[in-house]
């Protein structure tokens, strides 16, 4: 959690200020090393909620929607890899051969 806690806030900042490939890819990055380390999908899930509340007290009212909508994709991309697993999980039970 430590590595996540100290990766999130900046990663996601640098998305919301520049929504190229680059700085998605670090979102999934972030989740895949979250699920190696053995982090939560709940604490992904509040790293992101930390980091964006950290940030809506600078957000013009007018831009609240759109910001929030950019930081809900880079969530999304944080929480695929955790996706990835679940659904090789799933895929592999023994029940559904």
């Amino acid at each position: 959690m430590d590595r996540l806690a100290r990766n999130y806030r900046p990663a996601l900042f640098s998305y919301l200020g520049q929504q190229s490939e680059e700085n998605l890819h670090r979102a999934y990055e972030l989740g895949r090393l979250a699920l190696a380390d053995g982090v939560s999908l709940l604490d992904v899930v509040r790293a992101h909620h930390d980091a964006f509340s950290s940030l809506l007290s600078t957000i013009a009212a007018k831009d609240l929607t759109e910001t929030a909508d950019v930081a809900a994709a880079f969530l999304i991309e944080a929480l695929a890899p955790f996706e990835i697993a679940r659904r090789g999980f799933l895929d592999n039970r023994p029940d559904r051969h």
